[in-house]
């Protein structure tokens, strides 16, 4: 939530530079991609391709998981990258409350830098269909209490790893419960965002070009 209130304050702020413009464009380009997708009306399903990738995922470090994301998302894969973002988000903080070496300042911090970084873009396009949200969690949810972490496994703490199991079942209750309120909720925060989005690009296409090395510059 923290970040998209720091993209509202962007797409309606009165001055922006050109990376923030591509990535004001890679929003677009994301719910364009989206309502391609969600006019299939398919759910997701993890398939044999995603997880043969997670299967040798399984074997590394948790934060392997977030390092292919970023290749699934400019791939358009968005479902397959939020399947791994939130199986990957289980993993670590599965690691991180078992590891005996853990500390706050690696790996905690890199756990919330990766959910920073990668889970509003992940959630903004879940957000598009509720019902395929649901099923991304509940995916997630169960290869997770199915297969165990050949990395660091359930074994060294089971208690702990059957807890994570259940991590997203009072957030899938509450989705189902409530669909309608997240459904207006999110379609009104999507409104908002792509108004502010057109409106910065339009502004910014209108500059001179002048007026752009200047704004560069001042963004150095």
């Amino acid at each position: 939530m923290i970040k998209l209130y720091c993209l509202l304050f962007l797409v309606f702020s009165a001055s922006i530079s050109f990376g923030q413009i591509e990535q004001l464009q890679s929003y677009k380009n994301l719910y364009r991609s989206a309502d391609s997708l969600n006019k299939l009306s398919r759910l997701f399903f993890a398939d044999s391709s995603i997880i043969g990738q997670v299967r040798l995922l399984d074997k590394e470090h948790p934060g392997k998981y977030f390092e292919t994301i970023g290749n699934l998302i400019k791939c358009s894969k968005f479902d397959d990258a939020a399947f791994i973002y939130y199986l990957g988000v289980l993993r670590y903080s599965y690691y991180n409350a078992v590891n005996p070496e853990y500390e706050a300042g690696s790996d905690g911090a890199l756990l919330s830098s990766f959910k920073y970084i990668f889970g509003e873009t992940i959630n903004l396009y879940l957000k598009t269909n509720l019902d395929n949200f649901v099923s991304v969690l509940k995916a997630s949810g169960d290869y997770f209490a199915k297969n165990d972490y050949a990395f660091y496994p359930k074994a060294k703490d089971p208690a702990k790893y059957d807890t994570l199991a259940t991590r997203y079942a009072v957030l899938i209750k509450d989705l189902e419960t409530n669909k309608e309120k997240y459904r207006k909720q999110w379609n009104e925060e999507r409104i908002q965002l792509m108004i502010g989005i057109e409106q910065q690009i339009d502004a910014y296409n209108k500059m001179s070009p002048e007026e752009k090395k200047r704004l560069e510059n001042s963004n150095q």
